[in-house]
């Protein structure tokens, strides 16, 4: 498991993925487009803190679902943390974060925290940290 080789003990408390039979699995592409009556949920991938990252965009909501791609937003400090460590493909992460600005969503809902409004803000304040690290 990746995150127990990178993070030593810390990846233990995350224990073992669950496994998922072959046929309730199928591999996705840039853009697929999922329907369930009124929701709809595209696929948007975003390298860079893993090469098989995804983000989702939930319609009608316009919701960002992010995952590992844009940090996490600590709403007491007002500032966003990077969720990713090595490997890291840097060049990806930074061009993943410029594709979901684009998408202009409403909401982002970040990993293991809270969906926030002015989600095109918070992508693009992670974009000038990113500069700044870079």
């Amino acid at each position: 498991m990746p995150a127990r080789e990178a993070m030593g003990w810390l990846g233990e408390l995350y224990g073992r993925p669950l496994e998922i039979p072959g046929r309730n699995t199928r591999e996705t592409k840039d853009g697929d487009r999922m329907t369930i009556g009124d929701v709809t949920v595209e696929v948007i991938h975003t390298p860079g803190h893993a090469s098989h990252h995804q983000s989702f965009i939930v319609e009608p909501w316009d919701i960002l679902i992010v995952g590992d791609a844009a940090g996490i937003y600590v709403k007491d400090l007002d500032y966003i943390i990077p969720t990713t460590m090595e490997p890291l493909r840097f060049d990806l992460y930074v061009d993943s974060v410029k594709k979901l600005v684009a998408r202009n969503p409403r909401y982002i809902a970040y990993t293991h925290h809270l969906l926030v409004p002015n989600a095109t803000d918070l992508l693009n304040r992670h974009l000038r940290q990113l500069d700044a690290w870079g």
